[in-house]
């Protein structure tokens, strides 16, 4: 795929004066952590085995999963330990060279891919797990420090960052979701924030998940944001995947879909990640409700943002040893999207609500680089929930990332 290899010195041409690039590399004895800025570059070796560093990442994501049982969801306490020691691992040693920067590009290798440095701890915990309002309130999370995108692999960093943005046009928007609501639940009046969590099937049959009522508003909310008059909005019966066909997506210059996401093998017989729309059990064609990595490689998308506001969208394509963002992110990538807003793990639909409305707004009215309006929609949350046990927790605020080049605005 990259036979020659780009110099650091084509990579620091494409970064801006506030930039950096962190690049780790996992070995069985070593990691390595690069940070290249516009002005230099570091270079950091630590002597650690891949074992160790995934058991790391291991105790991190334990703490930031949430789980539905009863109709209500729970949260463990979260790991700062682990995630103080991932701090001192990676950003640490190059602490020097991040002086001045502002938005901080990360490609993480192997298990680091699954790591959204914004819960990262810069200083010692108050304690090692966390769990109270008044603790995370004392916390140092990177969030507070930098903004921060994604790279699916080091090779595409170029490629998204000279990436042209299509102008503002009458097509703005099209946003899917809410597939379980009928059309009289889908034309309800405002809904109170709640915390179902799109997917954590737990041995459910689909039709048994929520029905995530708050897609609603959140789809709703993004249309406000980037303009009623150019949106399109499918809910509820008509999140019909007949429409997920050919180029019908394309011209859009975001597309959000808000529903159920799985990972593969998590819905019976279904072996790669899918998205759920409105479902169709005997369905005998491909129109089963079930938007699959597979069918969306055959779309044709030229969006600027694709946002997935479900659950572990940022997740492997279920191969074995496969890396962090090889299953939705790839795929939407594949079918013509810019930049992606995808998850880490599973989302509470409160905060999908909050999180990618606020983002979307910022960037499209304040002309803010999507990675900075993600970082301040972050911050607002966790500012605004700081009382409550739950919006305080990193697992509420943390698990979107934006894939991509992170300093692009969308055009308005």
């Amino acid at each position: 795929m990259t036979p020659k290899p780009r110099s650091i010195t084509n990579y620091q041409q494409l970064l801006k004066p506030d930039e950096a690039l962190i690049a780790t590399l996992v070995t069985p004895r070593d990691l390595y952590v690069w940070s290249l800025t516009a002005r230099g570059v570091s270079l950091s070796r630590k002597s650690i085995s891949d074992r160790e560093v995934g058991a790391l990442v291991t105790r991190l994501r334990a703490g930031l999963t949430p789980a539905s049982s009863g109709g209500r969801t729970t949260l463990p306490d979260f790991d700062a330990a682990a995630a103080h020691e991932l701090y001192q691992l990676i950003f640490e040693p190059v602490a020097a060279s991040l002086k001045d920067v502002k938005h901080v590009i990360w490609y993480g290798h192997g298990p680091l891919g699954s790591v959204p440095p914004a819960v990262l701890v810069a200083k010692k915990p108050p304690k090692a797990l966390l769990g109270t309002p008044k603790e995370f309130g004392q916390t140092q999370f990177l969030v507070d420090r930098f903004a921060f995108s994604a790279l699916a692999d080091l090779s595409l960093f170029p490629v998204h960052r000279n990436a042209t943005t299509r102008p503002a046009h009458a097509r703005a928007f099209l946003g899917v979701g809410a597939p379980m609501l009928d059309a009289a639940e889908v034309s309800a009046g405002p809904r109170s924030k709640s915390y179902d969590l799109a997917g954590a099937m737990d041995g459910k049959a689909l039709r048994e998940l929520p029905v995530l009522a708050e897609s609603v508003d959140e789809i709703n909310g993004l249309a406000a944001a980037l303009g009623t008059g150019s949106s399109t909005i499918w809910l509820g019966p008509d999140a019909d995947e007949k429409r997920f066909r050919d180029d019908a997506l394309r011209g859009y210059q975001v597309v959000a879909l808000a529903t159920h996401g799985f990972m593969a093998y998590e819905v019976q017989n279904i072996p790669e990640p899918s998205l759920m729309l409105a479902l169709v059990p005997d369905a005998k064609d491909r129109f089963d409700g079930l938007l699959t990595t597979r069918e969306i490689v055959d779309l044709k998308l030229d969006a600027d943002l694709v946002v997935l506001s479900a659950c572990n969208t940022a997740a492997a394509d279920g191969r074995p040893r496969s890396e962090t963002f090889t299953g939705l992110t790839q795929a939407f990538f594949t079918a013509g999207a810019r930049t992606l807003m995808a998850s880490h793990w599973p989302v509470m639909s409160g905060a999908a609500v909050q999180l990618s409305v606020a983002t979307i707004d910022a960037s499209r009215k304040q002309n803010q680089p999507l990675a900075l309006s993600l970082q301040r929609a972050m911050q607002t949350a966790r500012r605004d929930g700081a009382a409550s046990p739950i919006e305080s927790h990193p697992s509420y605020w943390g698990p979107f990332v934006v894939v991509g080049d992170g300093n692009r605005a969308l055009a308005r």
